[in-house]
């Protein structure tokens, strides 16, 4: 009954391993049993007809199970070693040279015993000793398999945790959706949209993208089910706050057993920092183009323009009608203006090599405002001043970064004066990292968004058309790439905010008392 257990045991354990490579071991256990079992009741019936001698070969049939055993354990798959690496293991197969040793010697005592004691309880209980290594050697094995599986198991845990961790760290945005339904978002992911990963969950992948890509998806849904493969594009993202940003992404599609879409993996790169790059790029060639253009011009207006002053300077002098020379006056005026437009293109499209010395930005600040300082308090125009004392000193020209603080002072002039004929005007240095930094800020109305993103650009003024050149800003912000440094527009809730950020020489200025 015990062998016949242990046989239907084993067929049952062969049928269910399916295609598992432990299926070939518990079938030759059962092939094992099984001719061992048919052996014995053979050898049954030889001794009911009388015909069964002591020692005889017959008398080894009980053995077989065993040598089934060791062929099974030399089929056996490979165990597996861990090692300190959790993506390297070492193989190691099952070796049969010990199963074997034992079960000749086994076999051996046992037939001797038979042989020399044909009947009694020696024989017997070596009988009933084999049956029960026999069971101990196939309950090791699946032990073996149990265990084997386990290392399995942990081991693609370890895995998954080590993918996990290197999502959460990933500085790409990373989603996973199955079907209509997100799955999971790492944090950039979570950070990028404003949407927390429970929030996330009860949304749709479409819900995230933009109005204005909504109409590319349907098209983007037939490349992923007409040939399952990565598919890139670039699309607009929606924040939880409606805000959009532009994101490049790419998808790849993960099948299951029968070939068909599983989840969705969508690696997605903000593109907003490379959009502003790209724009700083195409700015700054725009601007040498037009340099190199209004340099040009500028040269071939000045001498007929010098021509045109002289000449009205002769006629006023001339003139006796008092309208005639008021005339004069007026058409000088104007030649004077055009003049002073000629004079910024000059500065704006000049690329020759300044000489630069190691200088103070706080002394060449607080001159350019006591420059300006009658102006402003006649304008009702306070001054707010705030020095950071140790500042590094910074390799400049002199003239060109006191022309530039002239510039930005001059504009938060003219930008209070006309909203509210008074204001507050705060020139701020502080020190970034290793940079030196200066900011100079208005309350007045501020920049429009329209404006903004053009600000630097050539002929681009907020002032009216018969005191603005278009050419201040743009001339300053040559200055400041000139320098190394970098001049930019400040968001803030109320009027306008430039900073300036020029490279330190890594020497400290006085301090300012």
């Amino acid at each position: 009954s015990v062998r016949l257990a242990s046989v239907v045991g084993l067929v049952a354990a062969a049928a269910m391993a399916g295609q598992n490579p432990w299926r070939a071991v518990y079938a030759r256990l059962a092939a094992g049993l099984i001719l061992a079992f048919a052996v014995l009741i053979a050898l049954s019936f030889i001794t009911l007809r009388g015909d069964y001698q002591t020692g005889s070969p017959a008398d080894i049939g009980w053995m077989l199970p065993f040598w089934f055993a060791a062929w099974a354990a030399d089929t056996a798959p490979a165990s597996v070693v861990e090692t300190h690496s959790i993506t390297a293991s070492v193989p190691r197969h099952a070796s049969p040279l010990l199963l074997f040793t034992a079960i000749l010697i086994v076999t051996g005592v046992g037939y001797g015993l038979r042989y020399l004691m044909p009947l009694g309880d020696p024989v017997d209980r070596m009988r009933d000793l084999a049956t029960a290594c026999a069971l101990v050697a196939g309950i090791g094995l699946v032990m073996v398999r149990l265990r084997v599986d386990q290392r399995a198991v942990d081991r693609a845990n370890d895995r998954v945790r080590l993918l996990a961790t290197a999502c959460e760290h990933a500085g790409d945005l990373i989603l996973i959706a199955q079907g209509k339904r997100i799955e999971y978002a790492n944090d950039a992911f979570c950070r990028a949209v404003g949407y927390t990963r429970e929030e996330l969950q009860s949304l749709t992948p479409a819900q995230l993208v933009a109005p204005e890509s909504q109409a590319e998806l349907p098209a983007l849904r037939e490349r992923l089910r007409a040939k399952p493969q990565v598919v890139r594009a670039t699309t607009w993202i929606a924040r939880k706050d409606g805000s959009t940003f532009q994101a490049a992404w790419s998808a790849a599609p993960m099948l299951d057993a029968g070939g068909r879409i599983a989840y969705i993996v969508g690696v997605i790169r903000d593109m907003t920092d490379d959009v502003r790059v790209r724009e700083q790029l195409v700015r700054g060639e725009r601007l040498s183009a037009i340099g190199e253009l209004v340099s040009g011009v500028a040269h071939e207006l000045n001498n007929p323009l010098q021509s045109i002053i002289g000449t009205l300077d002769v006629l006023r002098n001339h003139a006796v009608d008092p309208t005639t020379r008021a005339d004069i006056d007026r058409a000088r005026a104007e030649g004077a203006r055009a003049g002073r437009i000629i004079r910024n293109l000059l500065t704006f499209a000049r690329k020759s090599a300044d000489e630069r010395l190691l200088v103070d930005l706080n002394e060449v600040v607080e001159a350019a405002v006591r420059v300006r300082a009658y102006e402003l308090e006649m304008a009702a125009i306070k001054i707010h001043e705030d020095y950071a004392p140790n500042l590094p000193l910074v390799m400049a020209n002199r003239e060109q970064i006191q022309q530039l603080v002239a510039h930005l002072i001059i504009n938060a002039h003219h930008a209070m004066a006309s909203a509210h004929g008074r204001g507050i005007l705060r020139v701020r240095t502080y020190l970034v990292g290793e940079q030196a930094a200066l900011e100079i800020s208005d309350d007045g109305p501020g920049v429009a968004p329209d404006v903004a993103p053009r600000i630097f650009e050539p002929f681009v003024t907020t002032k009216p058309e018969v005191s603005g050149t278009g050419f201040g800003l743009s001339s300053s912000f040559g200055i400041a790439n000139a320098h190394g440094g970098k001049l930019e527009l400040v968001p803030t809730a109320v009027g306008a905010c430039f900073r300036l950020t020029l490279p330190g020489a890594g020497f400290p200025g006085p301090v300012q008392a």
